[in-house]
């Protein structure tokens, strides 16, 4: 599989460029992998009007998501680490009293998981909406053992004392509260939703959003070093397991 990276357009790996003002940073790679983290900004210029929620149309979050610009920081430079290559970082930096870059425009600007596996395996149904459906088309696996199977992204984490759902040790919430996806996932994700928000169905960018834990992942310098060694260790099992995609040297 042959990828087009920001190198073929002068950019240089491992470099930060910003967006005006600096509301936006990306750091170039020269890897398969995207991250980013829209919730972590602490940047409030006057210019823009706080977030209110009859001017999002009526919902609205404005919670800081604290440390996850640090978050990602440790998973690209561990990724690097164990790979030699660089993911491509996309970073908000923009307080999220601002803006929310992970809902549809209006607010951001301003199936049960508990289903049986045959459910998921019987329709391409649920395969065709999910963010990671042109993985899932390569994967040797079902979809429901690609979601939450032995070799998913959920069941790799847990194995590594990082407890994830879903995944065999934990399959769905079963009632709890769980977030299923923000706004940039549907969008610039696989899906088949994402022609509606200007993406491509079935193209090579596919993506999951993950919720992760304050204690234990976020709260400390050793914590999200060591989130980012695992997830750099888990992307690149999943990723070529599922998507024949080696993430060493290209």
């Amino acid at each position: 599989m042959s990828l087009r990276t920001p190198l073929d357009e002068g950019f240089v790996a491992g470099q930060v460029y910003h967006g005006r003002n600096g509301y936006v940073s990306y750091v170039a790679g020269n890897a398969p992998v995207i991250l980013t983290a829209r919730h972590g900004g602490d940047v409030a210029p006057g210019t823009i009007p706080d977030r209110t929620a009859g001017a999002c149309g009526g919902a609205m979050t404005t919670v800081t998501d604290r440390n996850t610009r640090e978050l990602v920081e440790a998973m690209r430079q561990h990724f690097h680490a164990r790979f030699g290559t660089w993911p491509h970082v996309v970073v908000s930096n923009l307080a999220r009293t601002k803006l929310d870059p992970n809902r549809p425009l209006l607010e951001a600007a301003c199936g049960s998981v508990e289903a049986a596996a045959a459910a998921l395996d019987a329709t391409t149904a649920f395969e065709d909406t999910a963010s990671t459906r042109s993985v899932s088309r390569a994967s040797p696996l079902g979809f429901s053992a690609l979601l939450r199977g032995s070799r998913s992204l959920g069941t790799l984490y847990a194995e590594r004392a990082l407890p994830a759902v879903p995944g065999t040790q934990d399959p769905g919430p079963r009632g709890a509260p769980y977030f299923s996806g923000g706004d940039d996932t549907r969008r610039h994700a696989c899906g088949a939703e994402s022609p509606a928000y200007g993406g491509l169905v079935s193209g090579l960018v596919c993506g999951v959003q993950i919720e992760s834990h304050f204690s234990g992942v976020r709260d400390t310098p050793a914590s999200w070093t060591r989130f980012g060694d695992v997830t750099a260790e888990v992307l690149g099992i999943y990723l070529a397991e599922h998507w024949g995609l080696r993430l060493g040297p290209m």
